[in-house]
């Protein structure tokens, strides 16, 4: 019965074309969260910075930030096929995107992370205080 069950999981078309995995993510890009997924029965919380169509696939490049609980140390665009991932729901947290990520280059985008000025907020706010 659990191998149906995972079965039936592994089936769910989550990355075709609007599927609520690739809904998710791109809901999750447009506002900077991070997502939570599980990956080969990995829990993964990921910065998602672009979701491509490559291939009749569904690609997220995004950077693994923690797994089951501990910080990854390095930071890397990693390339995951969203049919990969299970369980993909928007986590609360947010996050600066990286000065290091760029999208040219890339072909198929379905939707990329905008960059963001962390101080543009910060000095518009100081100079409303004078």
């Amino acid at each position: 019965m659990a191998l149906g069950l995972g079965l039936g999981l592994g089936l769910n078309n989550r990355g075709r074309r609007g599927s609520p995995a690739e809904k998710t993510i791109k809901a999750a890009i447009k506002e900077r969260h991070h997502i939570r997924a599980v990956r080969d029965g990995v829990g993964v919380l990921i910065q998602p910075y672009a979701l491509l169509r490559a291939a009749g696939d569904s690609i997220l490049h995004g950077v693994v930030v923690m797994v089951e609980g501990d910080t990854v140390g390095a930071w890397s665009v990693t390339e995951i096929s969203v049919a990969s991932l299970s369980g993909v729901e928007v986590y609360d947290a947010t996050f600066i995107p990286a000065d290091a990520f760029s999208a040219s280059g890339l072909d198929g985008i379905i939707a990329v992370v905008e960059p963001v000025d962390p101080f543009k907020d910060a000095d518009q706010d100081s100079a409303g205080a004078d």
